[in-house]
């Protein structure tokens, strides 16, 4: 329930609604095992975070932040010194957002709840956006240090975050929408039979673009940092820059026909996403919480370690490919494969697992990528090289 007592129009909503919608089947649309993924984060985020029951209202939060950083009060939290500045977030925080954001997309920093999961765990009785502290606070670090200039971190790295989750929220009262005049169950039928997969529903690239836009809008100066931190996320999260209209009939084929991603899109809908009614998503229908003192170990289900980058070779089709199609790119991919080898977790880089086990995809310039191979050892051999559209990636 909100944080007000009395329930609100979406509160009594979904019950109406669900109430009038026959026993939900069993059987799935399209098997889950269809096309498995080496790694993602399940629907189901109950035993992650069940045992941390600390949570408080954003704003309530918030409220404590900006009175340590006006009064520079000591020893209220451990990561601000006592003139009441940030310190860097510890390396094993870093280590869990970073490889977090590779295996699981932007959930690793924050999740949106339905609703209709408001018994269960994590959090019995409560619905909305959930922010987990350590990672509000290690994006606000990393604005800051992006860009000076903005006064206020905290509420830029929480906007951004809210951006992507509020999508959630409307394309879950859109789905409502759908279900009241189909009489039958969505929503949870397609995350059953995309919970071995999650990351690859186009309704991810669409929260990304939410986010982006709000950043491109409001932030501009960190356009370039979201845009990286956009392209090192998996599968749909990865998709934000595709065209709003092509994305949106994806996802109306997904949620009304229940076809798998990357299916022919349905454009003859694709217009009405995006049209729930307004009054349905002002900003007090959707309550937000933070999770304090919620190691993210116990949250990240899953965390892209990269292996060590000493040595790269290119197969044979590789130096084929550099010597006709691809000349121009030759030195520039020279000049990527010294990044690699120096920090292959340099912001730009965006090296990050792809879809066959062991090989990684690294980008190379604006318009090109590598699928590198590990072959253990730090000894890495690029297999493929070429266009973001021609590798597989949009």
């Amino acid at each position: 329930m909100s944080t007000s007592s009395k329930p609100s129009i979406v509160e009594q909503l979904f019950p109406q609604v669900l109430s009038q919608l026959p026993k939900e089947s069993e059987g799935l649309p399209w098997p889950d095992s269809e096309t498995p993924c080496e790694y993602g984060l399940h629907w189901d985020l109950s035993r992650r975070l069940a045992a941390h029951r600390k949570i408080v209202p954003y704003r309530d939060w918030k409220s404590t932040i900006d009175a340590i950083l006006t009064a520079s009060v000591p020893d209220l939290k451990p990561n601000f010194d006592r003139a009441g500045r940030q310190l860097e977030p510890a390396q094993h925080v870093k280590d869990w957002v970073e490889g977090g954001i590779r295996w699981s997309g932007l959930e690793t920093l924050a999740f949106y709840k339905s609703p209709r999961h408001i018994t269960l765990e994590p959090f019995p009785g409560q619905w909305g956006i959930f922010y987990l502290s350590e990672a509000l606070e290690y994006l606000a670090y990393e604005f800051a240090r992006e860009c000076s200039s903005y006064t206020d971190p905290f509420e830029t790295a929480y906007q951004f975050l809210r951006a992507h989750e509020r999508f959630h929220f409307q394309a879950d009262i859109q789905t409502l929408m759908f279900e009241a005049v189909l009489k039958r169950h969505l929503y949870i039928p397609l995350r059953k039979a995309m919970r071995r997969r999650p990351h690859d529903f186009v309704e991810e690239a669409l929260a990304n673009q939410k986010g982006y836009e709000w950043i491109r809008k409001k932030a501009k100066r960190l356009e370039d940092y979201v845009s990286d931190f956009m392209h090192l996320q998996p599968g749909a999260y990865a998709r934000f820059k595709e065209d709003t209209l092509a994305l949106q009939g994806e996802w109306a084929a997904n949620v009304l026909d229940l076809l798998p991603p990357r299916c022919s899109p349905r454009q003859d809908v694709a217009h009405w996403i995006g049209l729930a009614p307004k009054h349905l998503l002002k900003t007090n229908m959707c309550p937000e919480w933070v999770v304090e003192s919620a190691p993210l170990s116990q949250w990240v289900q899953n965390v892209v370690i990269l292996p060590p980058v000493r040595s790269i070779v290119d197969d044979i089709q590789v130096q084929k490919v550099l010597g006709t199609k691809y000349v121009q790119l030759g030195p520039r991919w020279e000049k990527t494969k010294r990044y690699l080898i120096e920090n292959p977790r340099s912001r730009g880089l965006n090296f990050k697992p792809w879809k066959e086990k062991s090989v990684y995809s690294a980008r190379v310039g604006d318009k090109f990528r590598a699928h590198l191979r590990n072959i253990g050892d730090g000894a890495w051999v690029t297999i493929a090289i070429g266009g973001h559209t021609e590798m597989g990636h949009g």
